[in-house]
């Protein structure tokens, strides 16, 4: 959501009908109708904006939107999975966060520290994504096959 100015987080997230604002020539489906029977993934949902959290909930309870400028509800069957690296009941709290929003989110909570609280995972990491790239880039693991010795020196 950080990265969306806050003038386009609807926009991008509810899609927009043709002559809604300056620029909007076209209709455009916003990302809950290309999720329609799937899921979407809601990075940085701490920095939502107030009002399109309002907007999320409603969807989430009534299963349908309307696209900015819209008269006519769009149905949606989506799945939501939400990310924040901000701590949401501090955020509910300062009154910065729906606390109903919080709780109907909140249903399977996933807690992943950083990765330098843990460190023992950095090799096995770097191992991945050093076959990754090596598999990308069509080079054989005897030319990267001394790496993993090296690991203690990171």
């Amino acid at each position: 959501m950080a990265a969306i100015p806050k003038d386009l987080i609807e926009s991008e997230l509810f899609g927009h009908e043709k002559g809604a604002f300056t620029g909007a020539n076209t209709i455009r489906q916003g990302r809950f109708e290309q999720a329609d029977g799937g899921t979407l993934f809601l990075d940085e949902i701490g920095d939502m904006p107030l009002d399109v959290q309002t907007r999320l909930l409603r969807v989430l309870a009534d299963g349908q939107f309307y696209r900015v400028g819209g008269y006519a509800p769009v149905k949606v069957d989506v799945r939501i999975i939400a990310a924040t690296h901000q701590n949401l009941e501090q955020r509910v709290q300062e009154g910065k966060f729906r606390e109903d929003l919080f709780h109907r989110l909140n249903v399977i909570r996933v807690h992943l520290p950083p990765l330098r609280e843990r460190r023992e995972d950095i090799p096995r990491l770097a191992r991945h994504f050093l076959q990754v790239a090596a598999r990308q880039s069509a080079v054989y693991r005897a030319e990267y096959g001394s790496y993993p010795k090296r690991f203690d020196r990171i």
